[in-house]
């Protein structure tokens, strides 16, 4: 509870007012979490249906040597991660003290 009670906070006191972000060791990939429902139905529809209920709106970004890749996710809380799903069928965990505001 005290994640959920931390990822709240920083949320509300975000930049974006919904949004933080975790960035890699190496600086390369960031993960943006939002407040804001999922809406991405390819990510939903891989999902059990009361799952959809608590799934959240997120998105990625990697940084390459001459590319971006950017991604769509959707996330959930659990045992003080953000646990992501992504369109692929990847999935990642980060723990939630992690993300910071931008």
């Amino acid at each position: 509870m005290k994640y959920a009670l931390l990822l709240a906070a920083l949320l509300t006191t975000s930049v974006f007012a919904n949004e933080v972000v975790a960035t890699s060791p190496d600086g390369k990939t960031k993960v943006w979490v939002s407040d804001q429902e999922c809406k991405n139905e390819k990510i939903l529809g891989q999902m059990p249906p009361m799952m959809r209920l608590h799934m959240y709106a997120a998105r990625n970004e990697t940084k390459g040597f001459l590319v971006s890749k950017k991604y769509d996710a959707c996330w959930f809380i659990l045992e003080g991660r953000a646990v992501l799903f992504y369109e692929d069928g990847d999935k990642g965990a980060i723990p939630l003290t992690d993300f910071k505001r931008e």
